[in-house]
């Protein structure tokens, strides 16, 4: 299911809907949302993919669009060209361009084994950047793919603070449980000695701030730890959260009156304001399943969540 709720308005006022199977999705089991820059929500589904004007769910599967490979999508993305980017269940990548789907062949992996979709993320500057399971990286530009080396690690996030000159990066470390942030130049990834622990350090979760930046949260003990890392390196913001209901996030976004929504893998949606008030929203409030996949912002302030319901 889908469940919208408007993020402008005060607790109070949420008014929650939920959108299912009733409602024309071909599966109630939803993996992902984004919207293109038509309006339209597109859904990764249990059964496919679907688009929804509004008003109504258009279903693309792979019964009639075979470029889709699987009837499972797992990941679904914009870009700033207008392209769809969408991940099935086997890890291939396909995109939508001029409403045509094509797959996008990944290079063969060390074994010879087709490369399979980590993540993708897009630049400031159009570039659609692709990791893959097994730790490389990809860039596609101009309609070519061409792969990057990386000094160590590999990308999860790409954020552009400023909107202007190099991008940051995070690059996680799985292993060590760490992430470290830097700029990619020249075939090189390279961090900013900065002494407030910028470089290196544990942390779960990291998503955009509105202002710019990022928001970083991170176990603190039992507790959580919320930071603000600012445009220009710095950080601020220190909160300590009480444990999030026992259960890590799955998705979290900031809407445009400076609340952070953090969805929670078994135990619902969880507002905290800018003065640090907190609201957990659960079946008992309207949302159909309290198990949250993703959730995003769309451009009128809605907040659309991803779940299991139905």
């Amino acid at each position: 299911s889908i469940g919208a709720a408007d993020g402008r308005k005060s607790p109070s006022d949420y008014i929650i809907r939920n959108y299912d199977s009733d409602d024309g999705l071909r599966s109630d089991t939803v993996f992902s949302l984004t919207q293109d820059r038509d309006g339209y929500l597109w859904c990764g589904t249990y059964a496919g993919l679907a688009r929804f004007d509004g008003v109504r769910f258009t279903i693309f599967d792979i019964d009639k669009t075979r470029a889709l490979g699987t009837r499972t999508i797992y990941s679904v993305q914009t870009d700033r060209a207008g392209r769809l980017w969408i991940g099935n269940d086997e890890y291939a990548l396909i995109v939508r361009e001029a409403g045509e789907f094509h797959a996008v062949p990944l290079p063969l992996d060390a074994t010879g084994v087709p490369g399979q979709l980590r993540s993708l993320c897009e630049d400031s500057q159009g570039c659609v950047w692709i990791t893959t399971r097994d730790s490389r990286t990809m860039q596609w530009k101009d309609g070519q793919l061409t792969e990057s080396k990386w000094s160590a690690g590999s990308p999860s996030i790409l954020l552009d603070w400023s909107g202007s000159g190099p991008d940051w990066f995070s690059v996680s470390d799985p292993g060590a449980n760490t992430v470290r942030f830097g700029h990619f130049n020249g075939g090189v990834f390279t961090s900013p000695a900065d002494p407030q622990g910028i470089e290196h350090f544990s942390a779960q979760v990291c998503f955009p701030r509105i202002a710019g930046g990022m928001w970083m949260l991170d176990q603190a003990g039992e507790d959580h730890r919320l930071r603000a890392l600012l445009p220009d390196g710095t950080i601020s913001g220190f909160r300590t959260l009480p444990p999030l209901v026992g259960d890590p996030p799955s998705a979290y976004l900031e809407d445009y009156s400076g609340n952070l929504w953090i969805g929670l893998r078994e135990a619902g949606i969880l507002r905290i304001a800018p003065d640090g008030s907190r609201r957990r929203f659960t079946r008992a409030d309207g949302l159909p399943s309290e198990r949250i996949r993703s959730m995003i912002l769309d451009r009128e302030g809605n907040i659309w969540a991803a779940t299991d319901g139905g």
